[in-house]
């Protein structure tokens, strides 16, 4: 069973605006020790709003083995502002899915250079 990945907190310029109430978060991260199990083939992101019920899940495939410390990137696009998301991150191997990691994004303020964002 994997590990569960760890998030990266320190993005530059992680959040743009796309339109007038649409943003986009650029989710990054990196997989505790994934030499210790077996190769991780993919990651089951999960989003949903705050305070709602559904979560829209889709699969990232990963096409090599991840060495230790190496960085993995997302874009998550069409977010609502002023909407914070719970965003959950799922390893998966060949044996099935691994622990999974929680964060929570904030939208805040007006998106200027550097916009403005809370990741928890």
């Amino acid at each position: 069973k994997a590990y569960p990945p760890e998030f990266y907190y320190d993005t530059y310029s992680p959040l743009w605006q796309n339109r007038p109430r649409v943003y986009g978060f650029k989710l990054q991260w990196t997989q505790m020790n994934p030499g210790a199990v077996d190769r991780i083939v993919a990651y089951r992101l999960g989003i949903r709003q705050v305070g709602l019920q559904r979560w829209w899940e889709q699969e990232i495939t990963v096409g090599d083995t991840i060495g230790k410390g190496e960085l993995m990137t997302h874009n998550l696009t069409e977010l609502i502002k002023p909407e914070s998301y719970e965003v959950r991150l799922t390893p998966i191997t060949r044996f099935g899915e691994g622990d999974s990691t929680i964060r929570i994004i904030t939208y805040s303020g007006k998106c200027h250079k550097p916009c403005q964002f809370w990741l928890f």
